[in-house]
Order: structure tokens, then C-alpha cells, then sequence
């Protein structure tokens, strides 16, 4: 008995190659999503600067001094009293003119600051207190308003020229590589000077070296550390250049070595804030990013939609009307008993077969 179908598979196969294409498509637009957002999300702004300070931390040096430390040494041995050596009228005298507004003309330190001052030696000298708190002073009367106005700092020349370059305000702007508390003799308070901060930054233009600044303040967002590493912060100010400074460097073998480094007064230390410059180019391409995004993701939302309607669409009753049951059909079917199939069997045979072959009870009485 056979059985013969009408029902068409061919709905079901363009279903199943439906889901199929859905899949892929859908795979590589979460490939490519992710691609893009990754590369949307890279790192492109944003501050380095350490969390503001909520209190002040000072790291114990424990040992000789450290590679970029400093040393306040008197002229002569012996103890020696810094109040001795403060000129008070020549002070005076320097704070009324000061006030009086004698150097407007000129930002420079006037020469009575800057006569006492000498450099390559260790640390800040005893005689050299008056110069060192008088700029101070003047740094705090003069940058506050105006230090971004003072020429840009260059480190070769300050190094080669200090007598030049002494008592000259400069801006500078580097890397904060360290920032510590520094000592101040007991005198300081008669000039109203609590506490000063002692900060090594390196420039662009000082290659391995650093630049050594005494300042009175400085924003609290910066760190107080004893080294800034990599998350080194941007920083700013306007300084005076006090002297070029000796100071005990570790040195490369770590023995230890005297080495130069030029010293700044100023009044604060003041971060940069970072400003993220964006190209055309890069505009564009993040709106590119974007649209081919929102693009694939259109995509799949199509290829899931149209999936969605093909499976709730099975489920129909307009989809069991349009599909044609599969049943049997008898038209061409002939029902024969086994023997008859038999003696039609075996007429066949006798036919086809040569009749000197076949047994004496099988031939035919005309063949005789």
C-alpha cells in the first residue's frame, strides 16, 4: 500500500534558514556592539589628580637624606641664631615701599633681597633668611593676580645664568613629583610665616632633573607625599628664583652625590585643570561609532521581530487553514489476494521463460 503526500515543506525550510540567518546576524551585532562600545568608552578624559586632602600627611624620612632632599647649613660652624642676622629696618623699609607700591613698575625683587644670596651651595644658608622670608613676602603680594603673566620658566637658562635670572619671577608649570612639609626656623613667625611646603617638579624642559619650590600654600586637591610616581598631577605657579641650590642626591650607584638644582620662592602651588581637545576627526568618528551601532542594533531588533511574528504565527488558526493536512488517497490502489498475485506470478514467469526449459508438467500440451 502506498501512501503519496501533498503537503509543501517549503514554508517550514524558508522558517528554519529565517532562524538560522536571525542567529548569525544577531551574534555578530553583539560582536560589533561590543567592539564599538569598548572603543567609545576608551579613556579619552578626565582628571588624574589625587582626591582632595583632608588632612595633612608628612611621611617620616628614616636614615641620611633622600635623593632629592635639602639640608639648611650656617655660614660658620657653630650654632647661630637666624635672628641675628635679620636686618628689621631694612625689612621695614622694604614693606612700606612695598606697600606704597614702589615696584608696580617691575615684578623683579629689588636688590636688597637678592645681594646676600649665594649659590651652589648646600640648602638655604643662615645670613640668607632675610632674602628667603622678604621674597616670600613679596611673592605673596605680587602672584596672586598676576602669575600667569610672568614669562614662561627656562630651565637651561636660570641653570647657566642664576645671577641674571635671580630674583625674576617666572611661571612654571610641570609635573608635582613630590610635596612635603618643610622646616622653618623658629624666627619665621616674626614674619608671619606659619608653615611653607617644600615640592619638587620636573618641567619640560629639565629632562631627568627637577626644579626644587618652597611655597606657602597650595590647593588641596594635591597630594602630600613623598613621591608622586606615574599620577604625577599638573601643576602650575608663579615663583621667584631665589638661587641655584646645592643639594645630597642619591646619586645613580646610590652612594650618594652632589648635585644643582634651581631653587623658587612662591606664594602657591595651583593644579591645571586637565581640558580634553577633541578633533573633527575624532568627533566624526564617535558619531560614526554611534550610527553604526544604532544601526546593527536596528538590525537585530528587524531579524527578532520578524522571528517573533513567524513563531506566534504557527500558532494560528489562518496558519492551520493555509497549510494542506496531510491524508491518504486510494484512487490507484488495486486490492488482489495472495493467489492471484501468485498465478499472475507465475503466468509472467511462463511467458518470459523458454518453454524447452521448463519441466515436462509446465509445458504447454501444444509444445508436445
Amino acid at each position: 500500500m502506498r501512501f503519496r503526500s501533498r503537503v509543501s515543506h517549503r514554508q517550514q525550510k524558508l522558517l528554519q534558514s529565517g532562524r538560522r540567518l536571525t542567529l548569525i546576524v544577531a551574534a555578530a551585532g553583539i560582536v560589533a556592539l561590543v567592539w564599538i562600545v569598548g572603543r567609545v568608552q576608551e579613556p579619552g578624559s578626565g582628571s588624574n589628580l589625587a582626591n582632595p586632602a583632608t588632612a595633612i600627611r608628612t611621611a617620616a624620612v628614616v636614615g641620611g637624606l633622600q635623593s632629592d632632599e635639602i639640608q639648611v647649613v650656617p655660614q660658620q660652624s657653630g650654632p647661630v641664631d637666624p635672628a641675628a642676622v635679620i636686618d628689621r629696618a631694612g625689612a621695614a623699609a622694604f614693606e612700606a615701599g612695598a606697600d606704597s607700591g614702589s615696584i608696580n613698575s617691575s615684578e623683579d625683587a629689588p636688590a636688597t633681597l637678592t645681594r646676600d644670596v649665594r649659590d651652589d651651595v648646600l640648602g638655604v644658608l643662615a645670613s640668607e633668611s632675610a632674602s628667603l622670608f622678604g621674597t616670600f613676602k613679596l611673592a605673596q603680594k605680587v602672584f596672586p593676580e598676576k602669575f600667569r603673566q610672568m614669562p614662561p620658566l627656562s630651565y637651561p637658562v636660570v641653570m647657566t645664568a642664576p645671577e641674571a635670572c635671580r630674583g625674576k619671577p617666572f611661571l612654571i608649570r610641570g609635573k608635582l613629583r613630590r610635596l612635603t612639609a618643610a622646616p622653618l626656623p623658629a624666627t619665621a613667625n616674626s614674619w608671619g610665616i606659619r608653615s611653607a611646603w617644600d615640592a619638587w617638579i620636573s618641567t619640560p624642559d629639565s629632562g631627568n632633573q627637577l626644579v626644587h619650590v618652597l611655597a606657602l600654600s597650595f590647593d588641596a586637591s594635591l597630594p602630600v607625599t613623598e613621591a608622586t610616581a606615574k599620577a604625577a598631577p599638573e601643576v602650575e605657579l608663579g615663583g621667584y628664583f631665589f638661587k641655584r641650590e646645592g643639594y645630597a642626591a642619591r646619586g645613580k650607584t646610590g652612594t650618594g652625590e652632589l648635585a644643582l638644582t634651581p631653587l623658587f620662592l612662591t606664594d602657591r602651588i595651583r593644579t591645571i585643570p586637565i581640558v580634553t581637545v577633541v578633533s573633527r576627526d575624532e568627533e566624526l568618528e564617535r558619531w560614526f561609532t554611534w550610527g553604526a551601532g544604532l544601526l546593527g542594533l536596528s538590525v537585530i531588533m528587524i531579524f527578532a521581530a520578524f522571528s517573533y511574528s513567524d513563531k506566534h504565527f504557527l500558532g494560528t488558526r489562518a496558519h492551520q487553514l493555509a497549510v494542506q493536512s496531510a491524508r491518504p488517497e486510494f484512487e490507484n490502489v488495486v486490492a488482489v489476494t495472495v493467489q492471484e498475485s501468485l498465478a499472475a506470478m507465475e503466468e509472467n514467469a511462463r511467458q518470459n521463460a523458454d518453454p524447452s526449459l521448463l519441466p515436462q508438467s509446465l509445458q504447454a500440451p501444444n509444445s508436445r
